[in-house]
């Protein structure tokens, strides 16, 4: 899974990284609203394997909170993917060429955001180290989050 996880990290981050991101958005937002949430839903994954890993790390009353957090966290996300996905099919069926999907873009990087700064938060608590596949994942999920960010419209940072 890690080995697939990074091969998509890799063809997704060739695509976020570019300059061009956003005009490949003009000429089709459908392909590139489907980048953000295929990069979202990838990260997510990892942050739930991270969150499995790290939960009997914590002290009980840290790992119940970790657990409301982040649970509320998933269903942020979920309701910014729905509403993207709302937005782009008002846009595909007005017939709006280049539709503004930025601040809905935008709410779903800042949900996926969220749920690494939940993760990152608790990782300091543990009072114990991560194992090297932990923290691999960890990176990876990470290393998701930030091509995300690469992503995110400059007019909604």
């Amino acid at each position: 899974m890690r080995k697939l996880l990074v091969v998509l990290m890799l063809s997704v981050a060739m695509t976020a990284c570019s300059s061009n991101w956003w005009s490949n958005f003009a000429k089709d937002p459908v392909a590139q609203v489907q980048t953000v949430e295929n990069v979202a839903q990838t990260t997510v994954q990892t942050a739930i394997f991270v969150f499995n890993q790290l939960k009997p790390l914590l002290p009980p009353a840290d790992a119940a909170a970790l657990e409301t957090a982040f649970t509320q966290a998933q269903a942020t996300l979920a309701h910014a993917i729905t509403a993207l996905n709302d937005g782009l099919q008002a846009a595909v069926e007005a017939q709006q060429p280049n539709p503004d999907l930025s601040k809905l873009i935008g709410d779903v990087i800042d949900a996926v955001n969220n749920i690494v700064a939940i993760i990152d938060q608790y990782k300091a608590k543990t009072p114990q180290a991560l194992t090297i596949d932990q923290w691999g994942s960890y990176s990876d999920m990470k290393q998701g989050a930030a091509i995300l960010v690469r992503m995110k419209p400059v007019a909604v940072r």
